[in-house]
C-alpha cells in the first residue's frame, strides 16, 4: 500500500494489524516492531497529504522510527539488515519533509538518537 501511496488505507491497516500483532505476540517481538516501523513510514508520507498538522505528522513519524530503531538496535543489532533499513527511513524524514529546521524537532528525540547505538562510522544526520 505505502509503494503505490495508498498511504490513509495503510495508516488503517496497519494500526488495526499492529495492535493485533502487539496482543498475539507481546509488544517487544520484532514482528510487532516491524509494523510500528511501517506505520512510522506511512505517517511520514502522511504528512505530505498536507492538512494542518503536517509538521505534527513529521514530528510523530521521527518519534515512532526513533523508538522502534532503539528497539531494533537492542534486539537484532547495530548492522542488521532490517536495523540499517529503519535508520535509513528515519533518514529520509529528516531529508525529505515539508517546510520545517531541525529546530521544530523536539530536543528529546535528538538526545534519544544520540543514545541509540551505531556503527563504526556511521554518518549522524539529525545534527
Amino acid at each position: 500500500m505505502l509503494d503505490q501511496n495508498l498511504v490513509v488505507e495503510a495508516v488503517r491497516f496497519l494500526g488495526n494489524a499492529g495492535r493485533a500483532s502487539a496482543q498475539a505476540l507481546g509488544h517487544s517481538h520484532v514482528i510487532v516492531a516491524e509494523f510500528l516501523w511501517r506505520t512510522a513510514q506511512a505517517t511520514y508520507k502522511l504528512h505530505f497529504l498536507g492538512g494542518n498538522n503536517h509538521r505534527g505528522q513529521l514530528i510523530a513519524s521521527i518519534e515512532a522510527h526513533i523508538e522502534v530503531l532503539g528497539r531494533a538496535t537492542n534486539a537484532l543489532g547495530v548492522t542488521h539488515p532490517t536495523t540499517l533499513e529503519m535508520c535509513a527511513s528515519l533518514q529520509l524524514c529528516f531529508e525529505e519533509q515539508l517546510d520545517w529546521t531541525l529546530d521544530d524537532i523536539p530536543r528529546e528525540h535528538i538526545d534519544a538518537l544520540d543514545d541509540i547505538k551505531r556503527p563504526p562510522g556511521h554518518n549522524v544526520f539529525w545534527k
